[in-house]
C-alpha cells in the first residue's frame, strides 16, 4: 500500500515538474518567479484536496510553500542535481506520516520541487484493513476451530467406542459387538474387532465346555472308582475280621474278583481312549462279514444270558478302516443294545450303502433315550440308566470309545431314539 502511494506521489512530482516550463518568452520576460508562484498556486489548490502539498525552492530560497512546516534536517534536498532523478522518503511529524518526494524541475536545476503527501488517510485505511483482516481471521479461526472440534470429535468417537469395547472384552463381556458405520479404516477395524471377539467367545465357550467335561469326567471317574473300591475293601475286611464259612468266603472273594475285573475294564477302556487320541490308524480294506461275525462271537454270551437274538445283514461287502477298531466299535454298540433291551427281544445289525456312503446300523427295541441323554451319551462315564448299567457291569465308557473310533475313521455317528420303543445307531463312513 505504501509503495503504491509512493509511486503516485512520484507521478505527481514528475507531472508538475514537466509543466513548470513557461509556454512563451513573454512569461519568462515578465518574471519567472512570479510565473512559477502562479502555477504552483494552481497546482497547490488542486492537489490540496488530495492531501498533497507542494514546495518550490531555488537553492535555499522558498519560492512557494503550502506544505507542513518542518524544522528538521532535510538532507534529501541536496541528494542530487539531476532533474531525472527523484528521491522519496517517509517522515513522521507530530505522529503523522508523510511521503516526501524531492527532485529538480525541468525549468532549471536551480529549482527544487518538493511534493508532500499526508499518509493519514492511507494509514487509517491500513489500520481499518488490518483490523478487518484480524477480525476476519479471528472469526475464520473460531469457525475452523469449531469445525475441527466437530471433525475430531467425530473421528475420536469411534476410537473411544473401540476403547470402551476392548475394556469390556477384557472384563469378560465376549458377547458384545461394536457398531461403527462406514467403509473407512475405523469401520474395517471394528469389523476385525467383532471377528476377533467372536473367535475369542467361541474359544472361551469351547474352553468352558472342555473344562466342564473334564470336571465331569473327574467326578464320574472318582465316583466309579469309589463303588468298587468300597466293595472290595468291605469284603476284604469281612474276610479278615469275621468268622465266616467256606461258602461265605467264596461269595466274598467272588464279589472282590467281580469288582476287580470291573476296575480292570475301566482302566483298559481309558487306556484305549488315550491311545486313540494319540495315534493315527492304519486303514485297509476290511470284510464287513468278518467284522460282524467276530463282533457277534465276542458279545454272544451276553446275548445268550438275556435270550436276545442278533440278526445281521449286509449289502456292503467291504469297508475301509482298521479291522480291530471296527470290531471294537460294533461290539460296543451291540453291548449297549443288549443292555438296553429286555429279555427275549431282538437286536439287528446291518450294513448298507446310502448316497455312495457305507452305513453301519445297530437297532434295538429297548427302553430308549430322551434328548438330554442323546446329547450326553458319548461322554465318558455317562449312563442313561445308572442302576441298570451298574447291574450289567458297564462303566459308561463304551460309547465314548465308539466316538473316538468314529472320529479316527472320519465318520459320523447319529442316535435316533424314542423312550420305551428303542434306539437306532448309525455310523456313516464319509471316506470312500
Amino acid at each position: 500500500m505504501f509503495d503504491s502511494e509512493m509511486q503516485k506521489i512520484f507521478d505527481v512530482h514528475y507531472f508538475i515538474s514537466k509543466n513548470l516550463t513557461p509556454n512563451s518568452t513573454d512569461e519568462q520576460n515578465n518574471g519567472l518567479k512570479a510565473y512559477l508562484k502562479t502555477i504552483m498556486n494552481l497546482y497547490a489548490n488542486y492537489y490540496k484536496e488530495k492531501n498533497i502539498y507542494l514546495e518550490l525552492l531555488k537553492g535555499n530560497e522558498i519560492i512557494f510553500n503550502n506544505s507542513i512546516s518542518f524544522t528538521g534536517k532535510r538532507d534529501e534536498l541536496f541528494a542530487t542535481s539531476d532533474s531525472s532523478i527523484r528521491h522519496g522518503t517517509i517522515r513522521t511529524i507530530d505522529n503523522t506520516k508523510y511521503i516526501y518526494v524531492v527532485g529538480k524541475t525541468e525549468v532549471s536545476n536551480d529549482y527544487t520541487l518538493v511534493c508532500v503527501y499526508d499518509l493519514s488517510s492511507t494509514v487509517q485505511k491500513y489500520s481499518k484493513l488490518t483490523n478487518y483482516l484480524i477480525t476476519i481471521s479471528i472469526v475464520v479461526s473460531v469457525i475452523l476451530a469449531m469445525l475441527l472440534y466437530v471433525v475430531l470429535k467425530k473421528l475420536i468417537k469411534p476410537i473411544k467406542v473401540l476403547t470402551d469395547y476392548t475394556k469390556r472384552i477384557s472384563n469378560g463381556y465376549y458377547n458384545e459387538r461394536v457398531i461403527i458405520k462406514g467403509k473407512d479404516e475405523l469401520a474395517i477395524l471394528a469389523k476385525s474387532f467383532n471377528s476377533m471377539a467372536s473367535s475369542v467367545q467361541a474359544n472361551v465357550e469351547e474352553m468352558k465346555v472342555i473344562v466342564k467335561r473334564k470336571q465331569q469326567f473327574i467326578d464320574n471317574f472318582a465316583h466309579e472308582l469309589r463303588s468298587p473300591l468300597t466293595s472290595i475293601y468291605g469284603y476284604a475286611e469281612y474276610i479278615q475280621k469275621a468268622k465266616i464259612t467256606e461258602e461265605d468266603k467264596y461269595t466274598s472273594t467272588n464279589h472282590i474278583m467281580t469288582e476287580t475285573k470291573r476296575l480292570q475294564q475301566i482302566s483298559e477302556k481309558l487306556l484305549s481312549l488315550a491311545l486313540l487320541k494319540q495315534d493315527n490308524i492304519k486303514s485297509s480294506i476290511v470284510s464287513v462279514q468278518s467284522i460282524f461275525e467276530k463282533s457277534i462271537k465276542i458279545i454272544y454270551k451276553k446275548a445268550l444270558i438275556k435270550s436276545i437274538k442278533i440278526n445281521s445283514t449286509y449289502e456292503a461287502e467291504f469297508i475301509m478302516g482298521d479291522e480291530e477298531l471296527l470290531i471294537s466299535l460294533v461290539t460296543n454298540l451291540l453291548d449297549n443294545a443288549i443292555k438296553a433291551s429286555d429279555e427275549g427281544s431282538k437286536v439287528s445289525l446291518s450294513a448298507y450303502k446310502k448316497n455312495k456312503f457305507i452305513v453301519l446300523e445297530v437297532k434295538d427295541n429297548g427302553f430308549g433315550m430322551d434328548k438330554e441323554d442323546i446329547n450326553n451319551i458319548t461322554e465318558p462315564f455317562y449312563r442313561v440308566n445308572k442302576s441298570r448299567s451298574r447291574k450289567d457291569g458297564g462303566a459308561g465308557l463304551g460309547l465314548a470309545l465308539c466316538m473316538q473310533i468314529v472320529n479316527c475313521h472320519n465318520a459320523k455317528i447319529s442316535f435316533d431314539s424314542i423312550l420305551k420303543k428303542g434306539t437306532t445307531v448309525k455310523v456313516i463312513f464319509t471316506t470312500l
